[in-house]
Formats: C-alpha cells, structure tokens, sequence
C-alpha cells in the first residue's frame, strides 16, 4: 500500500513523492515473472520520488540542448543538474525516482537518437546516487484509435517496435526499478484496455526481468479502486504479465484510507 503526497521542494523540480515503506533497495536482476508473495516484499522497499527538472518541459526533457550547455537560469547543463537533484533525492531518504517518456519529444514512431542516449545517461546518473528508476511510458498522450501514426488501436506494430527500440540495451537492467506501460490509463475506455492487452506481452518480451505495471488515478470520474477492479478483470489472461497495479490516489484525504483498502482488494494477489 502506498501514498502520494504532492509537495515543492527547492530542487529545481517539481515532485510528488510516491512513498512505498521503508526498506533497503533491492536487485531485481532475477525478478522475471516474480511471485506475488515475493514482489508484494519487493514493491514493500520501494521509496519513489517523482521527477522532472522545473527549468525545462516535460516533453523536452531528453531533447533539451541544455545536455550540453548551461541552462540560463542556473548556469548548469542538465547532467550536472541531475546530478545535484539526484543526491538531495537520496538525502532525503528515496532509493528511486519516477521519469515520464513523453512520446512526442522523445520520438515517434523511432525514438530519436540523442533521446536513447540521454536516457542512459539520466539512468546512469542515478545509479552514480545509489537511486533506481521508474519509466512510465506512453505518458499523458492517451489513445487515439483509428489515428495512423499514433499508438491507438490500428497501430499495435508501431507500438511494439518503440518499446523494443526503447529497451534495446535496458532489458534486463537491473537499474530500472519497474515499468509502468501507462500513465493513468483511462481504463473506462474499452479500447484502452484492449490496447494493454495487446500491448502487456510485447512490452515483457522487451524488459525481461524488469517488472511491469499500470497505474489508474481518480481522474477519470471513477474511485481508484474500481479503477484497479476493471483494470484487473478487463485484462484477462494477460494480466499474468503485470507484476504490480499501480493506484494514484486524489481523492479526498477523510476516504483515502478506505479506497487504499478496497484498492487493494481489487488487486490481490498482485501487489498495489
């Protein structure tokens, strides 16, 4: 069971912290298809922390020319500012931070060169602060069946190459702490969760061993839990890919405690 709390720090980010328990971090080197037992002790020692530099746009992040030159407001490139945010992170006790792809800067229907690149820098930059990292891919851009080009309904194979193309050199790395396939997925879109079923085998192929989730928020005019209840139930046989469904909780805090409950009744076995 796990909080949010959405808070402003002097980092020059924006963060919600995303805390799990406290725990040591741990190695999920062998962690392919892990038991529901062992992941519920694993997910147990997850301490996360949302991340992305205030300075710059979340769809730019891996595209900014400030990899390689001074962002003006701070006279820091970006790695040196990752640097910085990164040891104040595990200073304040986080043993992992939470990274958005966002498609459209990252590249589409090809992940751009130079966006690999800094991505592998990011992640090794995290490592260098004892910190693992979440991806949460296909990040507020939501499903556009029928339109070529993006990754709706109709275009399944394009989809499936991004991830691999993503994870070429990642898949099994154990400094990826899990996945999330999709941000806040609007599960009360059947096409959506079609799209996840179509999706949860290609993108396991891809990661190996590296857990996978998706997470369901109380954006979408529904509770959290029967947000994880139609997730769990739509995925049918396919939800044997999911290592962990994920629960952003805004509700109001006096019923937060009895969604979490119902939540993560919702989705037993599988750890919440």
């Amino acid at each position: 069971m796990w909080s949010i709390f959405k808070t402003r720090r002097s980092l020059s980010a924006i963060l919600f912290v995303i805390i799990f328990a406290v725990g040591s971090l741990f190695d999920n080197q062998a962690m392919a298809q892990t038991s529901h037992e062992e992941m519920t002790r694993i997910v147990s020692h997850f301490k996360l922390m949302n991340y992305y530099p205030a300075a710059i746009s979340r769809e730019d992040l891996f595209i900014t020319p400030y990899w390689d030159q001074p962002e003006p407001n701070t006279n820091l490139t970006l790695p040196q500012t990752l640097q910085r945010d990164f040891k104040k992170i595990a200073a304040m006790g986080a043993n992992s931070v939470r990274i958005g792809i966002q498609i459209k800067g990252f590249g589409w229907p090809t992940p751009k060169p130079e966006a690999s690149k800094h991505l592998e820098q990011l992640i090794d930059i995290a490592q260098q602060n004892h910190l693992k990292v979440k991806l949460s891919l296909f990040n507020f851009n939501g499903i556009k069946p029928g339109k070529t080009g993006h990754y709706g309904a109709d275009n399944y194979p394009s989809c499936i190459a991004w991830v691999n193309s993503l994870f070429e050199g990642h898949k099994n790395d154990p400094r990826i702490l899990y996945v999330d396939l999709m941000n806040e997925m609007r599960v009360t879109n059947p096409e959506e969760i079609t799209w996840a079923r179509a999706m949860l085998p290609a993108l396991r192929d891809a990661v190996g061993s590296i857990p996978l989730a998706i997470s369901v928020s109380t954006a979408h005019g529904i509770p959290s839990w029967q947000g994880v209840q139609i997730l769990h139930e739509g995925l049918g046989e396919e939800v044997k890919y999911l290592d962990i469904f994920e629960y952003h909780a805004y509700d109001d805090p006096k019923i937060v405690g009895e969604d979490l409950a119902n939540a993560k009744n919702a989705a037993a076995p599988w750890p919440l």
